[in-house]
């Protein structure tokens, strides 16, 4: 009878947010037990109020912990992989774990043989025509058939507050947001400043634009509004990780690349346009929320930082293509 488990995802915010797909299977298959989550700080945020699990402990703080009858780690670092080592014994554990090396239990293999651990080159071949999504992947890894595996996020009633303020703020209308953000880690998921500002003058012409980013987007931000010759509102970029999900619920529909924006949005349950340029585009799962777009290039799917090929995964995205995206999904 399993009365504890401890799940492991220390990787990016996005990615921490998405994996709340495997909470509403664990709780089918386990509702008696306790769930406890390990983390980053900066992610700790995404998961409060999640009444699916009882506690989110910051990874520095798992001396703290005790026992556990599940052990989960969906992360193939080595961090995390050695703190898996470490906190399963004894316990029954799927995942990723270490042993002179990442080794994995049963149901793990494809998602290691297709991730940067992988053999190369069949990892980039296997990530490319991989037509699974993230949240399949987990659930096969953790052995899990649910009837629901959504991205889960809950508002605050203060949250809501300021999601009913910041819409006050923009007026009347349709608004579109654009999430200009994208990480120092992956350039290539940007639009260019140029088509960022070709994008938000036709779409100003019967939407109101909103422009959203986090700290690195500070100057870019401020040179698309600088050139645009159209009215946009600043959500600013000094936002904490609630407040920024708070916005991101005031918008009618955001245009944003595959980044922490796009995992919040498909968790509020709000329309979404995504495009793609060196990540996945089926790897995420909208839930019918909106559209995908990406080139059909060779650097597309690359997980490089630097193009492989012309035109670039970024660069091969029109805002024709977008337009035509947005259109689509407004008409629904």
């Amino acid at each position: 009878m399993v009365k504890s488990i401890l799940m492991i995802k220390l990787g990016a915010a996005g990615d921490v947010l998405r994996t709340t797909c495997i909470l509403q299977g664990l709780k089918e298959q386990h509702p008696d037990a306790g769930i406890t989550w390990i983390t980053k700080p900066f992610s700790k945020p995404l998961l409060a109020y999640n009444s699916l699990i009882s506690q989110v402990v910051a990874v520095q703080d798992i001396s703290q912990l005790g026992s556990f009858d599940l052990v989960i780690n969906l992360d193939e670092d080595e961090l995390a992989c050695k703190f898996a080592s470490k906190l399963r014994s004894g316990a029954e554990f799927k995942g990723f774990y270490w042993d002179e090396g990442v080794k994995f239990t049963e149901g793990a293999e494809p998602w290691f043989m297709m991730s940067a651990l992988g053999p190369e080159p069949q990892n980039d071949v296997l990530k490319k025509e991989n037509k699974k999504t993230y949240q399949e992947h987990m659930l096969d890894i953790v052995g899990l058939k649910p009837e629901k595996s959504e991205t889960l996020y809950y508002m605050t009633e203060d949250d809501e507050q300021l999601t009913e303020e910041f819409r006050e703020k923009i007026g009347p209308g349709y608004v579109i947001g654009f999430n200009t953000g994208a990480g120092s880690r992956w350039p290539l998921k940007r639009l260019s400043i140029e088509k960022t500002v070709k994008l938000a003058e036709h779409l100003s012409k019967d939407a109101k634009i909103v422009l959203f980013g986090g700290p690195e987007e500070t100057e870019r931000n401020k040179k698309i509004i600088g050139q645009a010759k159209c009215d946009i509102i600043d959500a600013g970029t000094d936002n904490t990780l609630r407040q920024f999900a708070a916005k991101l619920s005031a918008v009618d529909l955001l245009i944003t690349s595959d980044t922490l924006a796009l995992h919040i949005r498909i968790a509020l349950k709000k329309r979404i346009v995504a495009f793609f340029g060196p990540t996945s585009a089926a790897e995420v799962e909208l839930y019918g929320l909106g559209e995908k777009v990406h080139a059909d290039v060779e650097c597309y799917c690359c997980y490089k930082k630097d193009p492989i090929a012309q035109p670039s995964c970024a660069d091969a995205i029109t805002v024709e293509m977008i337009l035509k995206a947005v259109e689509r999904v407004r008409n629904v």
